[in-house]
């Protein structure tokens, strides 16, 4: 979202370690799997809820 509205470029530095680190593999302790993105990886850091922990579509969204 953030080079649609102009607030940075798509080359800057910091939006490309952005985008690096929300494409951790869950190996590498967050956010993605299977191409969709998690808020949080519930293995590292427990929220103390029942269940499990689904995607964060609207965020896989405006990763594409």
């Amino acid at each position: 979202m953030m080079p649609l509205v102009f607030l940075l470029s798509l080359t800057d530095p910091s939006m490309l370690s952005t985008l690096d680190a929300i494409n951790y593999s869950p190996e590498e302790g967050v956010f993605v799997a299977n191409s969709l993105i998690y808020r949080y990886n519930p293995a590292t850091t427990p929220d103390g809820l029942r269940g499990e922990e689904d995607t964060f579509n609207i965020c896989t969204f405006w990763l594409v």
